[in-house]
């Protein structure tokens, strides 16, 4: 059962139910699920290998240094040389449990997160809409999606309100997208199948009516799960390091024993003597103590990690912190904070940056205003609880940009909950991807008249507005092509812009979308983490490189590098996605030009295995 040889977003949602043979508006019904999921099985993503106890523990003792170490404790006992022979396997034995108690700790910690992370779907089934384990779900199925709500497989939507998806997790874009229902007229890459959600992505805004195309490992991202899977799995520099040095040991052993029997029975000495004499001091030459030293060694960085809260799975891991030489990092939620921000205000009367944000501002009609009309025409919360320690936290729920309003808010000092009280809402006008607009008509106050409260695209709200307001009160609106270039340069830095306007009426109105007072804009962009540049500082002075591999646009990834200090220059060279060659094609010039590249955009997850198969080379 598949949609067919052509991608599910190329098709209508008809075709896609007929070929999957399901309806979309009552689904699939139970018997029919039910042998579904025998033929194709759970819907789930587990590349991790199986391991018992006993596996775990059989293979602490593989390795040649242990190999020779047992062969010398075989050779002892063989001999009556019981307490050379007792030490050694003590040795062994010590150093095996260690190694498997932390990697069985890891194991089961493991385990833990993952039983965290079960969930549950809303799903039709003979036309009726109940709750399943997500495991459960097969291609056919259709599910309904509202925010917060993890996208359980991959998906053709069939009907959308408002949709907006957090696609982070797959494709690396910072900001939620819009999705829509139409069929697509060309193959595009993944970030832009607008009519597709995808397993692992989150709902952010709206709801949505989806039939599932593909489960499990058939889904993008079990895609990705099975190429780290495939990936060629190199042993550490450490265990390169024992491994060598256990077949030299043997070798030198073995040729001083046969040399020292030599010389001995050449000289006329006893043979049987001499055997025991050689075997003695190939044992003698054996450093028993080297592998638990080095296991407690490791088993101590394995701790300190556990610490920081990093379950690190293999003890020889640990190691390879050490001979790091190039860092390869993804951008979205490791080297920014993975949430919008409110970084740029624009205003007739000029540009400011949050971070120099001034009384010569915030005392300004126009500043208090955008704060208002950001907080009033806005549906996120924040939610501010306590933890069990009494330590004051916020759980927000909404669109990353109207939640990324209201911190900008609180952060200067504006009471959201008073606002909302003094200024009711009256009527709302949703956003909608045709107009690209919101608005709200809220009571003005304690004046008799109303407040209108709109925010939006910048293109549509400036052809709206008929006034702007500067420093000195409203004026006509007149030079709009300034405004809509200032714009385009903050978005070619890779701010995502959000414009803003207000009008005061006498009465209320279904329609007020006109005769609008221009606010100015603002300009979003996911942060970087605080502790970030001190951490890129740390790595160039102790020589490894750090390169940005993202599937976000170019111009945030290279904004966000500069930023890092990960580039000094903020028109560094970034190489998209699009102009990377498979390896197998890539010329000497090519593969000159991508290690010295450390900022890499929209790249597709085969494309990441591949850089990282290049620099290891």
């Amino acid at each position: 059962m598949q949609v067919s040889s052509q991608p599910a977003y190329l098709q209508s949602v008809n075709t896609v139910a007929e070929k999957l043979g399901s309806d979309i508006h009552t689904g699939l019904s139970q018997r029919e699920a039910s042998k579904r999921l025998r033929q194709f099985g759970p819907n789930l993503i587990d590349i991790s290998q199986k391991y018992s106890w006993i596996q775990l523990l059989l293979q602490q003792f593989v390795s040649p240094l242990v190999g020779v170490l047992a062969i010398a404790a075989l050779l002892a006992f063989s001999f009556q040389e019981w307490l050379e022979g007792i030490a050694i396997l003590v040795v062994l034995i010590i150093n095996a449990l260690i190694g498997f108690f932390m990697e069985w700790q890891a194991v089961r910690s493991m385990n833990a997160l993952k039983k965290l992370t079960q969930m549950t779907s809303s799903v039709f089934r003979q036309g009726k809409l109940i709750k399943v384990n997500a495991a459960t779900l097969v291609p056919g199925d259709v599910i309904f999606l509202e925010p917060g709500d993890v996208v359980p497989a991959d998906c053709r939507i069939a009907e959308q309100s408002n949709l907006k998806v957090k696609e982070a997790a797959l494709t690396g874009e910072s900001t939620a997208v819009s999705k829509q229902t139409r069929t697509l007229p060309r193959e595009v890459s993944l970030a832009d199948r607008s009519n597709l959600i995808f397993k692992g992505t989150v709902i952010i805004r709206g709801n949505v009516k989806a039939i599932i195309t593909a489960t499990g490992p058939k889904t993008e991202l079990g895609k990705i799960s099975h190429l780290v899977q495939e990936a060629q799995k190199a042993i550490t520099p450490l265990e390169k390091k024992l491994n060598m040095l256990g077949q030299k040991l043997l070798w030198l052993t073995l040729i001083l024993a046969l040399f020292v029997l030599g010389v001995g029975i050449l000289k006329g000495q006893d043979p049987y003597l001499m055997i025991k004499t050689a075997i003695a001091l190939a044992i003698a030459a054996i450093p028993e103590g080297l592998p638990i030293v080095a296991t407690i060694a490791l088993a101590k960085g394995m701790l300190r990690l556990a610490q920081h809260n990093v379950i690190v799975k293999r003890l020889g891991a640990v190691e390879t912190l050490g001979e790091t030489h190039v860092i390869f990092t993804d951008k979205t939620g490791t080297l920014t904070e993975n949430r919008l921000s409110v970084d740029t205000l624009v205003f007739e009367f000029g540009t400011v940056n949050t971070g120099t944000v001034n009384e010569a501002l915030t005392n300004t009609f126009a500043f208090e205003q955008m704060i208002r009309v950001g907080a009033l025409c806005n549906n996120a919360s924040l939610n501010h609880q306590k933890s069990e320690s009494d330590n004051p936290f916020f759980d927000p729920v909404g669109d990353p940009l109207e939640i990324a309003l209201l911190q900008f808010a609180e952060n200067q000092k504006v009471d959201i909950d008073k606002l909302r009280t003094e200024f009711p809402r009256i009527k709302e006008l949703p956003f909608d991807s045709e107009i690209k607009m919101m608005g709200t008509l809220n009571k003005n106050g304690k004046r008799p008249d109303f407040l209108v409260c709109i925010k939006g695209a910048l293109e549509v709200i400036l052809k709206e507005s008929d006034f702007i307001l500067t420093k000195d009160g409203k004026v006509p609106l007149e030079n709009k092509h300034k405004l809509l270039n200032l714009s385009d340069d903050l978005a070619s830095k890779g701010l995502r812009i959000l414009a803003f306007a207000y009008n005061e009426i006498d009465k209320p109105e279904d329609q007020f979308f006109h005769n609008l007072i221009f606010l100015g804009f603002i300009g979003f962009l996911d942060p970087p983490r605080a502790e970030v540049p001190k951490a890129i500082q740390t790595c160039k002075k102790a020589g490894i490189k750090v390169v940005m591999v993202t599937g976000d646009h170019p111009e945030t990834a290279r904004n966000i590098a500069f930023r890092t200090g990960l580039t000094e220059k903020e028109d560094a060279l970034t190489l998209h996605g699009e102009n990377l060659k498979p390896k197998a094609n890539l010329s000497e010039h090519e593969l000159d030009n991508i290690l010295n590249t450390n900022i890499f955009a929209r790249d597709s997850p085969v494309q990441k295995l591949d850089l990282i198969t290049i620099y290891q080379n």
